[in-house]
């Protein structure tokens, strides 16, 4: 049979109300025509809801009426016959629903399809009524439907039907999307997004709703990112167009083209301007007095708009506000730790839990609790870097190394409360470790800098090294997502590369000179003299990227919620411009 027009589909539907019964193949033929128009099926679940009215009087009638005299026999019993016919007919109507719709019209019918997944990457979930399920390129999403994104480098790309579009980051999570009577909703529960919507018809807008407020849109392309933490709360970024946001508390901001706004626990809810260029974010970082080295090291915390400055004699400090206020961080009132922070690291589980290594003063303390207390670790000082065996969960192997000390190479596999120095094991003499790596728990790396420049490995957990690189680096190596290590040389050296997990190594060409950091994108960046570079092969070919920076960094970090670039160099004490920001355009 030929496909039905919606015309003949409309009133096959309204003579199945009457009663009407219609061969198997006009009925497949009507369910196929219902499965592809939405038009046609909203007017089935109309009707739907009418005869569900009827059977609803029906049964009333049935049920509370009194049995009837003979004189009323004729129209209670023509009144009955009406409705059995018809309850014959809804018996056709809804097994022609159920092939097309894939629920019965007596619930009301499926959700309205709203739009469909143009591109996927990595693991995409679908969730349908709190399930589950992978989803692909090509499918149709329904109204009350959500996404979820999961795993590095995860994303998804949705098309509205009206040609609104959604690219969803990495470990993104949509609870739903729904086309309602009053206009669009997407609920973000945690994650980031980039919007560009359609304008919208008849004032009906577009609502992203988060934890921590609702954006409110008629037509405009925008970046939303929502985190469950209310300090980091939600950010909202308008590239054209104009966006309302609204905070739990009822306060509202009109975000303009070319600003953002936060909304957040303790952050003003105030539009702000987006940068083009460099800006200078040092404010009051460190208060009043500062040690020699400056701004020592600083790190933006995993999963979190929240950035983390390690100032020398007065401890850590951070801001949720990309730099704009700065907060002293523990040690639970007692005042600032006194040494110089050298490293930071996160916990990948967990970003509340993290370590801090530091120098000329005690060397080592954690916190478990995002830096509102710290518990020093054992007892040892003057501690450059710290390497961590994330790959046990219990996190109980630690390698720290001692600031400017020959052979100073320390192993702790309690957790960090006990020490034992194993640097004697290296082989050689004037081997001054500054930093390491642990790849699992018996990959070691460590380096060595000084008269003896180098990289050494081991993969028997530190009881044997073997020399592997004459390049000394030093500061923190990057892990990328595909496996490859980048480590910084010493004195400006460059950089070296492994895709060997540090078996081998290859001194790289480029201007980077610095460390290294990795974009959500799978690109690597570094600066080298007053400039940005970046690279989208792993470090064998560099492009700029940005405009000068007005110093010459020492070290480079990326926020991925921020979507901003931070450098900082380090100083004799304290000055005005120790720290600048760059947020990335589209």
């Amino acid at each position: 049979m030929s496909p039905l027009s919606c015309d003949r589909v409309k009133v096959i539907l309204s003579d199945t109300l009457d009663g009407t019964l219609f061969s198997d193949d006009l009925e497949a033929a009507a369910a196929a025509h219902l499965d592809s128009c939405s038009a046609c099926g909203r007017t089935a679940r109309e009707l739907s809801s009418i005869h569900r009215l009827m059977l609803e009087d029906r049964a009333a009638d049935l049920l509370h009426r009194e049995k009837p005299s003979r004189k009323e026999s004729g129209p209670v019993l023509s009144r009955r016959r009406y409705g059995r016919r018809v309850w014959l007919a809804a018996g056709s109507v809804a097994a022609c629903l159920v092939i097309a719709l894939g629920f019965e019209v007596m619930v009301g019918g499926a959700a309205e399809v709203v739009g469909s997944l143009k591109d996927v990457t990595g693991r995409v979930l679908r969730i349908d009524q709190g399930v589950e399920a992978p989803a692909g390129k090509g499918e149709d999403l329904r109204s009350g439907q959500g996404l979820r994104t999961e795993g590095p480098g995860s994303q998804a790309t949705v098309i509205w039907r009206d040609g609104t579009m959604l690219e969803l980051g990495e470990d993104t999570t949509l609870h739903r999307i729904e086309e309602a009577p009053d206009g669009k909703r997407v609920s973000l529960a945690k994650g980031s997004l980039k919007a560009d919507v359609a304008r919208q018809e008849g004032g009906r807008p577009m609502k992203f709703t988060t934890p921590q407020g609702e954006a409110k849109v008629l037509g405009t392309s925008l970046r939303i990112s929502a985190d469950a933490d209310p300090a980091t709360g939600t950010r909202l970024e308008v590239t054209d167009g104009r966006v309302e946001l609204r905070n739990p508390a009822g306060k509202a901001v009109t975000v303009e083209s070319g600003q953002f706004a936060v909304s957040a626990k303790g952050v003003e809810l105030v539009a702000r301007k987006v940068e083009t260029a460099w800006k200078n974010v040092t404010g009051a970082v460190g208060g009043e007095a500062w040690g020699f080295g400056g701004i020592h090291t600083f790190a933006t915390v995993p999963g979190r708009d929240l950035v983390i400055a390690g100032v020398s004699n007065s401890w850590l400090w951070s801001s949720a506000d990309g730099g704009e206020t700065w907060t002293r961080m523990g040690n639970d009132g007692h005042g600032p730790i006194q040494n110089r922070p050298h490293q930071i690291l996160f916990d990948p589980k967990d970003s509340s839990h993290f370590w801090v290594s530091g120098i000329y003063g005690p060397g080592i303390f954690k916190t478990t609790d995002g830096g509102r207390t710290f518990r020093r670790l054992g007892n040892l000082d003057h501690i450059d870097g710290l390497a961590i065996d994330f790959a046990d969960p219990a996190r109980r192997t630690l390698l720290a190394s001692h600031h400017l000390h020959d052979r100073g190479l320390y192993l702790s596999v309690d957790e960090g409360e006990t020490w034992e120095k194993i640097g004697d094991r290296l082989p050689g003499d004037k081997v001054f470790p500054s930093d390491s790596l642990i790849l699992d728990s018996n990959t070691f790396l460590v380096n060595s800098m000084g008269a003896r420049n180098g990289i050494y490995r081991s993969v028997d957990a530190g009881r044997t090294w073997t020399k592997v690189s004459d390049v000394g680096p030093r500061y923190l190596a990057l892990v990328a997502s595909n496996g490859a290590l980048f480590w910084q040389g010493v004195y400006g050296s460059g950089l070296v590369r492994s895709l060997d997990r540090g078996a081998t190594w290859t001194k790289l060409q480029g201007p980077v000179r610095t460390n290294v950091i990795e974009t959500p994108d799978g690109r690597v960046v570094g600066a080298g003299g007053h400039q940005l570079f970046v690279s989208a092969d792993g470090g064998t070919t560099w492009e700029k990227l940005g405009g000068p920076i007005p110093v010459k960094p020492a070290q480079v970090i990326y926020s991925p919620e921020h979507r901003a670039f931070y450098v900082r160099w380090m100083s004799d004490g304290r000055v005005p411009d120790a720290i600048f920001r760059w947020i990335l355009p589209d």
